[in-house]
């Protein structure tokens, strides 16, 4: 058996935002009890994890994510939390430097015009870019998630060249169609392979470059 490396956790079906791509069913109700979620985490350490992922919904609408943040840490294990870092305060970004804790942001655009399309709120995205650069200005470590769909697939490249410049790495995630996102947000599949194409071509001369050097 292979080294157990993280345990991932949809800790609530709740979000402030709508995007088209979650596949979170909205609920009114936690799907765990702080207790429950402590034995939950207890039980991902014993089985070995290095870390456990934190994600919804929006995990800061938990009124105890951040108890359950410093408990994973007190286990051992890295607690990773996936937001759309909109609803970030001081308290959240001292706690994260506190617990150690690795910060995934959804950025499926650098447009606002494109952005509002995909998560139907006006505003998130100049609040995300702020979170962005704060949690830099911290020291905090963070990564960024672009889900594609047919609504940003054009922004893509331009979201991988935006994390590079600030030498923050990039995640390409698959649209998955279920829960709020439908089957006709999918981008055509030559569109996808060609957007993946690019990519990893950009990739392989960005390596090549480093290695010349």
């Amino acid at each position: 058996m292979g080294e157990l490396i993280h345990v991932a956790w949809q800790c609530t079906y709740k979000c402030n935002l709508e995007c088209i791509h979650c596949y979170a069913a909205y609920n009114p109700h936690e799907l765990l009890t702080t207790k429950e979620a402590r034995s939950l985490i207890t039980q991902a350490s014993d089985l070995g994890a290095k870390s456990f992922v934190f994600t919804g919904g929006e995990p800061l609408l938990r009124p105890d994510i951040l108890e359950l943040l410093t408990f994973t840490r007190d286990l051992g294990m890295t607690p990773i939390i996936v937001t759309n870092a909109t609803l970030i305060t001081v308290e959240h970004i001292k706690s994260f430097k506190d617990c150690k804790a690795s910060i995934a942001i959804n950025l499926p655009t650098l447009s606002e015009e494109v952005h509002v399309k995909f998560t139907r709120i006006p505003s998130s995205l100049s609040k995300k870019l702020g979170a962005l650069d704060a949690f830099l200005k911290h020291g905090l470590s963070i990564s960024i998630g672009a889900a594609v769909t047919k609504v940003n697939i054009d922004d893509v490249e331009q979201v991988v060249r935006f994390a590079e410049s600030r030498g923050v790495p990039c995640d390409i995630l698959a649209t998955i169609p279920m829960g709020r996102a439908r089957p006709d947000i999918l981008p055509k599949l030559h569109s996808y392979k060609l957007l993946m194409t690019n990519l990893f071509r950009q990739m392989a001369c960005t390596t090549y470059e480093r290695h010349r050097l």
